[in-house]
């Protein structure tokens, strides 16, 4: 059970492996020690820094703290064909695997609608990219059926949570003289995320997504 690591509205070259060592520790839902997370067990809010290459199939990709620097980020994860993704998510028949590129398809329509709820900002106004992870055949057969949506950057590091940002790397990039960070607090952890993964953008909304 594998899933391919597919890519929307962006290319990137996927070929390498790529795995942690121990796994991620949390503290409820926010990752607080870095390590391998599986993909099944993938949230939002989690933070990932793969690298510049991944394998076009993964089990476990590097998952830390949102504080740690990181190039990207879950901000969804739905069941293929969950009519709440999107209003036409009802049209895609899950009876039997759909294949890769029905897959693909609603996996970007899905993840392209759930941007400016988690961001609380429009995907065009910001400077992230959007990927997603599919499931394999086998996984499916198995009943992985989740898909897995994913902001990321051009390269550049960010050492916040993008959710209910602005989008922009202006606000989520790392500045050059940040020191190594060695240590870290549960509270300095927590404050990475302006408003917890799990709540509502409604304390930040300013900039007028839709």
């Amino acid at each position: 059970m594998r899933r391919i690591f597919c890519v929307a509205l962006v290319l990137v070259v996927v070929a390498s492996a790529c795995t942690g060592s121990d796994e991620v520790a949390r503290e409820g839902d926010i990752i607080v020690e870095s390590g391998d997370t599986s993909v099944f067990e993938m949230r939002p809010g989690d933070c990932l820094y793969p690298g510049e290459e991944l394998d076009e199939q993964v089990k476990n990709l590097p998952g830390m703290p949102c504080l740690d620097p990181h190039t990207h980020e879950v901000f969804a994860v739905w069941e293929a064909g969950d009519p709440d993704a999107f209003s036409a998510a009802a049209d895609l028949d899950i009876g039997t695997y759909p294949g890769e590129g029905k897959l693909d398809d609603w996996a970007e329509l899905a993840c392209l609608t759930s941007f400016p709820t988690y961001v609380d900002a429009n995907y065009f106004d910001s400077d992230l990219f959007i990927t997603h992870l599919l499931p394999t055949l086998d996984g499916w057969q198995d009943d992985d059926m989740e898909i897995i949506c994913l902001a990321r950057t051009t390269g550049w590091l960010m050492a916040s949570s993008i959710h209910c940002s602005s989008g922009l790397q202006q606000d989520l990039l790392v500045p050059l003289d940040t020191p190594p960070l060695e240590s870290s607090t549960s509270e300095e952890r927590a404050a990475a995320y302006l408003v917890p993964p799990d709540e509502a953008c409604v304390a930040t909304s300013t900039s007028g997504a839709s």
